[in-house]
């Protein structure tokens, strides 16, 4: 496949331009009516049109006020990425959404978009080469209503890979450059098979045991006191100070084990939940939920936020007074905890001097308007202090498992690759005694993993099952 230009000299990291990819492919494969869409017999005229309509949506360079000759340097990088893009676009499955875009009476909604009397949707019907034929002014309006869902679930999707393809494509390939001084950095080391070997976190041998004949898994020492669905900000706290606090404890996680450092893993689709394609019934907000060790610590852009803030005070005195939440969380006792956290964690207050020109605008523009902006905080080492060379991140997979699974006299018992599929009840059905799991196929693709940590030897897909005296669900948002 030809990718164009822009994509074969460019250095940035290109993994939502692929994403979207993705995206479009799933799409055309629950759809059989869109494979009707006669994109051989429309013209490439009309499709480049339709491109070059979608990407001064998304890219309105003569709205962005720059001095002409900022913006004769930036019209001339934009025209080669559009080139680019479109060379990619039409010789993969968004080429149909394309010819969608550029002949709407082929789409599959299209009686619902001919019952509309919304005028852009009637000028987007109407027009010699749909979307880029008609009224640049009614392309906006026009979008709008797709994504509202007026014309059915498809519309909505449709408009949504459509937004998720051009804008990552734009905004992280050369344009992010000179426009907002962002450059991607790699998303792996040179090596990371090497990188893993020689920096794999210390692991104190297994308590557990894996009994193959009664497929059980069992804590040498005795019964296990707590088992931890879960490894993400919640569960490894939880499982790390249970296991400070010399209790047996057991946590498990459904994706890999990535060993810290070898990856920038904030930037990698695999370790996110559907890809990182996951989004809101209206496909408005991108739901990012982490599926490996450190869960959405690994995956985040690890902004931290004080649960003493207004607005998160708000929320949660909202939850006790509804009783979702115990009144025991005080404002007294969130403020330690979250001073403990800061400490664990290694969180830190951004210093101005690391704003790039998108947040001094905002830092200016507060200021300018009379509020007085303040440096959010983030889980990351300062500029420069990383030990690794692709990753900056402070997880709680690195700061607070790491430790726990290194403790030679009472090691925290830890399970990757495993999806939990049932949690286990006794006769009364009141009391959670266990869980039933089964293990998955490990993801080996750049050997920067460390496959079964406790030396389980347990194959990919066996159902076994784990007892504990209390069962602990962290899965996330999502998973719990």
């Amino acid at each position: 496949m030809q990718h164009g230009s822009f994509l074969s000299s460019s250095s940035l990291n290109r993994r939502q331009f692929f994403k979207a990819f993705a995206a479009a492919t799933a799409v055309m494969e629950v759809t059989p009516a869109r494979a009707q869409t006669p994109a051989a017999d429309i013209g490439a005229e009309q499709i480049e049109q339709t491109h070059e309509a979608l990407f001064d949506l998304w890219f309105p360079l003569s709205q962005f006020g720059l001095p002409p000759e900022v913006e004769a340097s930036i019209a001339s990088i934009a025209a080669e990425v559009s080139k680019g893009m479109l060379a990619a676009f039409v010789d993969s499955p968004l080429a149909a959404v394309l010819a969608g875009m550029t002949q709407p009476a082929a789409l599959p909604f299209s009686q619902e978009l001919a019952a509309s009397s919304d005028p852009a949707v009637q000028a987007f019907l109407a027009a010699p080469g749909g979307f880029g034929g008609m009224d640049p002014e009614l392309r906006t309006p026009l979008y709008s209503f797709l994504f509202e869902g007026s014309a059915g679930p498809l519309s909505t999707q449709m408009a949504a890979i459509l937004r998720e393809a051009y804008l990552s494509s734009i905004w992280d390939l050369p344009l992010a450059e000179p426009l907002a001084e962002f450059i991607a950095p790699p998303v792996f080391v040179n090596r990371p098979d090497i990188y893993a070997q020689r920096n794999a976190p210390g692991i104190a041998p297994s308590r557990l045991v894996y009994d193959a004949a009664q497929q059980t898994i069992r804590h040498r020492g005795g019964p296990i006191d707590y088992l931890v669905v879960g490894s993400g900000p919640g569960g490894a706290t939880v499982a790390s100070q249970l296991q400070a606090a010399g209790k047996r404890v057991v946590l498990i996680e459904k994706g890999p084990f990535v060993v810290w450092g070898s990856m920038m893993t904030r930037s990698y689709p695999r370790l996110m939940y559907r890809d990182d394609r996951a989004t809101t019934t209206d496909n408005a907000i991108i739901v990012r939920s982490g599926e490996t060790l450190g869960g959405g610590s690994t995956v985040n852009i690890d902004l931290a936020f004080s649960p003493l803030e207004s607005t998160v005070q708000a929320r949660i005195n909202a939850w006790i007074e509804d009783g979702l939440m115990d009144s025991s969380y005080s404002t007294e006792r969130l403020a330690t905890a979250y001073e403990w956290v800061r400490k664990a964690i290694g969180t830190r207050t951004l210093s101005e001097s690391e704003l790039n020109n998108d947040n001094r605008a905002l830092w200016d523009g507060a200021s300018a308007y009379g509020v007085d902006p303040s440096l959010y905080h983030l889980n990351r080492f300062p500029v420069g202090d990383s030990p690794s060379p692709v990753d900056d991140k402070l997880d709680a997979a690195r700061q607070l498992i790491y430790p726990a699974i290194a403790d030679r006299q009472n090691p925290l018992g830890l399970i990757p690759d495993a999806i939990v599929d049932e949690i286990l009840f006794d006769d009364s059905g009141m009391r959670a005694t266990g869980v039933r799991l089964h293990t998955t196929e490990p993801w080996t693709d750049y050997d920067n993993t460390i496959v079964d940590p406790s030396n389980l030897g347990i194959d990919p897909g066996v159902s076994v099952t784990i007892e504990a005296n209390e069962i602990i669900l962290s899965a996330g948002t999502i998973g719990t």
